[in-house]
């Protein structure tokens, strides 16, 4: 038995006595559209007798070119170039002189002519001929040639049989799929449904649906083809009341196993007789749309041996495969219909062709939706996209190009590229604010120089009690020790006036720094410039770097380099008297602004250097804890926004 459609050797079946379009052995050299001299693989092992003829006028052409004359009927036809030929019959192009147009005619052979070939002849005609649908190619003549043979006549069709384009896609032929994109096969597979819908609703079920025989031409045309394997409802009658005519015994029986392996149901492979079953078909379509989706035959396979060692397998399967399991990119309810239409047992399967067609058709409804959704969805991104290119510090251009990405988000919500321009918006904080927004910035960020004022407050107050231990030691100068004290008290009121104001300027730190670096300078006073003046320097600084813009930075170190090195150039000028002096390697300390009793000026210089050290390491400590809380909620912002966009966030 071959891998084609299979039917009883000998006892007048219908499929045995059109054999005639199981095989095309040879095409002339200028048929196109099907490379007919080799059937595809995908056909199941049966090729299509339908294909299109280069090198002669058109239709309208031959009209122009061919008066209207009625000729006897051996010469109506002139014989043209043979399209194919089977076991029982041929088909050829011939150009209708009455009509004036070319018409594929076939013809019964002479060496296979008998009643039962015969009755089977006009059967098939009566068939194809009855049912009236865009898809199904319409017969023009029935009759007797010259010499006794039986012939139809019926339009001839042009273009691209299903197989062969199937085949050349699995080939990654570019130009085939430039032409035959998923959604125009998905349409002409919609198309083919109905024709089928249409064929069991006037009684007729196929039985040989597959991909070669299905064509598609180049102006939207979707031809099915070969009805000589197909069974009328009135078949089964007639086998179920055992009055089947001589004639009728010669047509198909449910218990014979017919079709194309490949495309065939479980049950006709069984002993289904007398039945009528339109879901054979729409088995054969669930094949077809697995082929369609994934570029791969349901049953694989070349040879019959192999097809059956497939259903085989495929009987200890409790569920079809799914087009998901082969190919990706399938839409869900394409992958469902799939699996439904494919069901081993035929109550589970879809009720009908038109049942497929549906779920097809608002398939391709959402692509067109979803088309041009992506369209709309690239033109917000381009616009997004130049916004930025156009204005790079212009905030209110990037935030309409961040409402560009959100609106293409919105369209195509797994479209990376506007996930990851989306993502690089939010995240990268580069780019200049309004003027409103970074004055709300400044308002928010003075939270952090208010707890710094109050700290360096609380430095001063601490500072401003060490006045009691000085009082203590001794005091030698009273003007310089009481200018300081005043320094300090006049700083911690400014202090409390700008934190009362919230109002952070440039020249309040300007004027902040001022009043503590003169106030330094004076505490060099106490021990000289170089004991502790630059340790308490060294410690303000840095609370105030911390805090600081860029822009006055340098005015800052200017006024802290002067703390320290005014009050030494002050004595190199002999302004003061010295506070240092080296005899013999060594370094004496001169008591000026205080006196320097060993255990008070010991404790003075213990509590100084404690509180230099401590101070400064609790404000920096909770700028620190500040800073990082604000990082650690960017993070997190950033972190989940890499969550909502995956395949974005890996590529940043």
């Amino acid at each position: 038995m071959e891998q084609g459609r299979t039917g009883e050797k000998h006892g007048g079946a219908v499929e045995d006595a059109l054999a005639d379009t199981q095989a095309i052995p040879s095409v002339p050299a200028d048929i196109t559209g099907v490379d007919s001299a080799r059937p595809s693989r995908r056909d199941g092992g049966r090729a299509s007798v339908f294909a299109s003829v280069s090198g002669e006028a058109e239709p309208e052409d031959v009209a122009a070119s061919t008066p209207l004359t009625l000729k006897p009927e051996a010469s109506r036809y002139e014989a043209g170039p043979l399209l194919g030929m089977g076991g029982m019959g041929e088909v050829m192009l011939q150009l209708d002189h009455r009509i004036g147009r070319h018409v594929a005619k076939k013809t019964l052979l002479p060496e296979v002519r008998s009643d039962r070939t015969f009755a089977l002849f006009v059967r098939e005609v009566r068939v194809q001929g009855q049912l009236e649908h865009p898809s199904v190619v319409p017969v023009y003549d029935f009759g007797l040639a010259a010499d006794g043979a039986p012939y139809f006549t019926m339009k001839r069709v042009r273009g691209e049989t299903l197989a062969h384009i199937l085949e050349r896609l699995a080939d990654r032929d570019a130009e085939v799929a430039a032409r035959f994109s998923r959604h125009r096969l998905l349409a002409a597979f919609r198309q083919v449904c109905l024709a089928v819908q249409y064929a069991h609703v006037r009684g007729v079920v196929h039985r040989d649906l597959k991909p070669s025989n299905i064509m598609l031409g180049d102006f939207g045309e979707v031809y099915l083809l070969d009805w000589g394997l197909a069974k009328l409802r009135s078949d089964v009658a007639a086998e179920i009341d055992g009055d089947a005519t001589p004639r009728d015994a010669d047509r198909t029986g449910a218990a014979d196993m017919v079709g194309t392996p490949a495309y065939m149901a479980p049950e006709q492979f069984g002993s289904g007789r007398h039945t009528f079953d339109t879901r054979q078909d729409v088995f054969a379509l669930g094949a077809i749309l697995f082929e369609i989706l994934t570029l791969t035959r349901y049953r694989p396979g070349e040879s019959f041996g192999t097809l059956l060692t497939t259903l085989v397998k495929e009987a200890d399967r409790p569920l079809p495969t799914r087009p998901s399991e082969k190919a990706g990119d399938i839409a869900p309810e394409l992958d469902d219909a799939c699996v439904r239409a494919l069901s081993p047992e035929p109550g589970s399967r879809l009720d009908s062709a038109a049942a497929i067609a549906d779920v097809v058709e608002q398939y391709l409804e959402g692509a067109r939706d979803q088309t041009a959704r992506k369209a709309l969805a690239a033109s917000l991104l381009a616009s997004a996209r130049t916004r930025i290119a156009s204005g790079q510090e212009d905030a209110s251009a990037r935030v309409d190009a961040m409402r560009d990405a959100i609106k293409a988000l919105a369209l195509t919500p797994d479209d990376v590229e506007a996930q990851r321009l989306l993502l690089s918006l939010v995240v990268d904080g580069s780019g200049k604010l309004p003027a409103e927004a970074e004055r709300e910035f400044e308002r928010d960020d003075f939270d952090v120089d208010a707890h710094g004022l109050r700290m360096g407050m609380a430095g001063l107050f601490s500072w401003f009690l060490s006045l009691p231990l000085a009082l203590w030691i001794g005091i030698r100068d009273w003007v310089s020790v009481g200018i300081m004290a005043t320094l300090t008290l006049v700083t911690i009121l400014y202090m409390s006036r700008v934190l009362e104001a919230r109002a952070r300027a440039t020249k309040h730190v300007m004027a902040l720094a001022a009043l503590l670096g003169t106030t330094l300078a004076l505490t060099s006073r106490w021990l000289g410039p170089f004991v502790l003046v630059p340790v308490a320097t060294c410690a303000i600084a840095i609370l105030f770097a911390s805090r600081c813009k860029r822009e006055e930075r340098l005015r800052l170190m200017l006024i802290w380099g002067l703390a320290v090195l005014a009050p030494f150039g002050v004595e190199l000028l002999h302004l003061s008297p010295p506070a240092y002096t080296f005899k013999a390697g060594e370094i004496i300390l001169h008591a000026r602004a205080l006196d320097l009793p060993e255990s008070l000026t010991l404790t003075a210089l213990a509590y100084t250097s404690l509180t230099f050290m401590v101070l400064p390491m609790i404000l920096v400590g909770k700028l620190r804890d500040r800073q990082r809380d604000g990082d650690r909620r960017l993070f997190v912002q950033a972190w989940h926004l890499r969550q909502l966009f995956p395949a974005a966030g890996d590529r940043q």
